[in-house]
């Protein structure tokens, strides 16, 4: 019995792993998004704990000092967000475009993938129809055998 060989095999490879490929580049920019607003929140915090943070010192006086440095930590924290957000808003078309790539990678490795399998269907089908084929032609071998093969020896 012949085994089965799908004639496109080496093209559904290369589509697997184009597909592979385009996975890993849109995770990696998705990660460096999500790290981006990760950072964001983070820095958020960073801004409440700074402004909840005790500003009173010895006998409830308020230092210039420390609320100078205070206010500029925070609008360094603003600073950062601000570019974190842009630095996101600059990745996104980028993950859009690897986003539609990888749909596109996954459509053409799945169209190869279905016509592998309804020709490996196909090649079961045909690898039956040869058995039952060897089966009918042992019978009536068998049959024919037995109806004439009895008569001879008479």
């Amino acid at each position: 019995m012949k085994k089965f060989v799908f004639k496109l095999e080496r093209i559904l490879r290369i589509k697997e792993h184009k597909e592979h490929i385009a996975k890993e580049q849109y995770a990696k920019v998705l990660q460096q998004k999500q790290l981006l607003e990760k950072e964001v929140d983070d820095l958020y915090s960073g801004i409440e704990r700074a402004i909840d943070s005790d500003i009173l010192y010895e006998s409830n006086i308020v230092d210039y000092n420390s609320l100078s440095i205070r206010d500029n930590y925070i609008k360094g924290l603003k600073i950062k967000i601000e570019q974190n957000k842009t630095e996101i808003e600059r990745l996104l078309p980028t993950l859009e475009e690897l986003r539609e790539a990888l749909f596109l990678a996954t459509k053409e490795r799945k169209i190869f993938t279905k016509l592998r399998e309804k020709e490996h269907i196909k090649y079961k089908e045909e690898i039956q129809l040869d058995e039952i084929k060897s089966i009918d032609d042992s019978a009536n071998k068998a049959y024919i055998l037995s109806r004439f093969g009895g008569e001879d020896s008479e």
